[in-house]
C-alpha cells in the first residue's frame, strides 16, 4: 500500500511545518525500535508497539500492547480507521487525513503538545552502551532527511 506520512513539527517561532514522505509497504510498523516504519521516541512506547494494515480496501491498527493504542479517546487492541480518526501512541498523535491522488492511505503524526521531556527517550539519563545510546538520538530529522539506511530502503520517490 502506498502511504503519505505527513511529519507536522513547530519551528522555534511557535510556526507549524510539515514535510511529507510517500512510502510503499504492506506494514506500517509503529514502535521505538530503529527498524519501525514510524521510530518514535517516547519510553512507554514497545519497541514494536503497533501496526497499520489494508486488507480488502479498509485499514486497520492493532497493537499486543497492555494498553494498546487510544483511538478517538479509546484505548483498543484493534481498530477500523477512517478520515478523522486520531491516534495516540504514548505521546505521539496519528490523524487519518485524506489520501492525495498518489496514496492508498495517508496520516499525519506529531508530537503531542503536551509532551514531557521526562518520556522521550532523549531524556534517558543512562544507556548500557554507545549503540543504544547512537539509537536513542535519532531522530525526525533523521527520518525526514532519509538519512538512516533502513528507512531509506522503505522510501519511495512519488
Amino acid at each position: 500500500m502506498k502511504t503519505l506520512i505527513r511529519f507536522i513539527t513547530t519551528n522555534a517561532a511557535g510556526i507549524s511545518e510539515h514535510s511529507d514522505k510517500l512510502i510503499d509497504t504492506d506494514v506500517i510498523s509503529i514502535g521505538r525500535a530503529t527498524d519501525q516504519t514510524l521510530h518514535l521516541k517516547d519510553r512507554r512506547v514497545r519497541l514494536q508497539h503497533a501496526e497499520i494494515r489494508s486488507e480488502k480496501g479498509e485499514f486497520t491498527i492493532s497493537t499486543s500492547a497492555l494498553a494498546g493504542v487510544t483511538v478517538n479517546g479509546r484505548s483498543q487492541r484493534e481498530a477500523r480507521l477512517v478520515v478523522g480518526d486520531v491516534i495516540e501512541v504514548g505521546a505521539n498523535i496519528l490523524r487519518v487525513i485524506d489520501a492525495t491522488s498518489e496514496a492508498d492511505f495517508a496520516i499525519s503524526f506529531e508530537l503531542s503538545r503536551e509532551a514531557s521531556s521526562d518520556d522521550l527517550a532523549a531524556g534517558w539519563t543512562s544507556t548500557p552502551s554507545g549503540v543504544d545510546r547512537a539509537c536513542s538520538s535519532l531522530s525526525a530529522a533523521a527520518w525526514l532527511s532519509g538519512s538512516t539506511s533502513r528507512q531509506n530502503s522503505r522510501l519511495r520517490a512519488a
